[in-house]
């Protein structure tokens, strides 16, 4: 007479992060038609195959005619896995049920503390260093970033790169159309595909990048007279407050200055002008716009 076995399933244990190991439960059961002799349980468990690994035999007493067993094991971090529980009776056979898989927990990814390094008003570097801790899985990084103050994060140019293993990696990456004179804060992102501990981010440190520096153009000359002129150009204080006013003269040493305008700190291009008098008629002037922080 025949008797069955069957593949109930399994359970996670403990991850041993410094090994990159996990402890596993697999379960099975078994029937059998008669009372008769002792019948031995066993798991046979591998990576690609069933039969490159199995727990030791268990002796299972019949009576009961119905039992169910389970074994633990140790396993690779983050590895697929498949298994199926075996039962063995004199003089009945070996009944083995149906092959069942799964992926073992990963050791938990860590990530150091973000650096950054500011370029310039509008352009910055942003990077952190981290493990994957991955084997089967992959772990896809990237940064991002959000001015102080609000919600939304922005992800940082170049996107998300793909990276596995133990061993320590970096990702960097460059920010730019920044604000001068502003706060952000940024941080590393991560998403495993493994069978736990998906995501992680790091800490969130800021940065506040340089000042702007306003500019300004020099225009021409208008309303030209015999001792009087209009001298005009344009100033964008690009959100730094500054003064400006011209310089002029008779040579490139200039000597003369109109009086001061503003202060102004606006952010867009604004046209000025000052009119200077008591020039000598017919002769030759220079001069050139100024803006002073």
């Amino acid at each position: 007479m025949s008797f069955t076995c069957s593949t109930d399933g399994q359970s996670p244990g403990v991850v041993n992060q410094g090994a990159h190991t996990t402890t596993w439960t697999l379960y099975g059961s078994y029937s059998v038609p008669f009372l008769g002799p002792h019948a031995f349980a066993a798991f046979e468990y591998g990576l690609a195959s069933v039969f490159e690994g199995g727990t030791g035999a268990q002796d299972l007493p019949t009576p009961p005619n119905y039992a169910s067993f389970s074994s633990p094991v140790t396993l690779l971090a983050d590895r697929n896995y498949v298994f199926r529980a075996t039962v063995f009776q004199d003089g009945a056979g070996t009944a083995r049920g149906s092959i069942l898989g799964f992926k073992s927990y990963a050791v938990t990814a860590t990530a150091s503390a973000p650096t950054s390094r500011v370029d310039t008003a509008h352009t910055a570097n942003v990077g952190c260093d981290f493990f994957p801790n991955t084997d089967a899985s992959v772990a896809s990084v990237k940064m991002q970033y959000r001015r102080f103050g609000d919600q939304i994060w922005i992800d940082a140019p170049g996107g998300s790169t793909n990276y596995s293993g133990y061993s320590m990696q970096n990702i960097s990456r460059d920010l730019t159309g920044l604000t001068g004179s502003t706060t952000y804060q940024y941080k590393m992102v991560m998403s495993r595909t493994t069978a736990n501990d998906t995501t992680l981010e790091s800490s969130i440190p800021a940065f506040t990048t340089i000042a702007d520096v306003p500019s300004i153009t020099t225009g021409v000359a208008t309303n030209i007279g015999t001792t009087v002129t209009t001298l005009n150009g344009t100033v964008n204080p690009n959100g730094v407050s500054c003064t400006f006013y011209f310089e002029w003269g008779p040579t490139a040493a200039y000597g003369n200055t109109t009086p001061a305008q503003g202060p102004n700190s606006g952010s867009s291009p604004m046209n000025f002008s000052a009119q200077v008098t008591g020039l000598s008629p017919s002769s030759t002037y220079h001069f050139r716009a100024v803006a002073f922080v």
